[in-house]
């Protein structure tokens, strides 16, 4: 995943309290905490999906 996609997510997950570091790359850390996120959120669990990054907020709502 490229650490432009990556990082956000990362930065975001640690603002919602998970323990993990923004490196920019997809870590044992950074796997655990999407895998929790998700399961937690009822999303799919295992990639970075467009659900996945909406629910994190990192979309621009463009209906306003």
């Amino acid at each position: 995943m490229h650490p432009s996609i990556l990082s956000p997510v990362q930065n975001r997950l640690i603002e919602l309290g998970y323990d993990l570091e923004e490196t920019g790359k997809m870590d044992s850390k950074t796997k655990k905490a999407l895998r929790d996120y998700q399961m937690k959120n009822n999303l799919k669990v295992g990639q970075i999906d467009f659900d996945t990054i909406r629910s994190l907020g990192l979309l621009e709502d463009r209906d306003n």
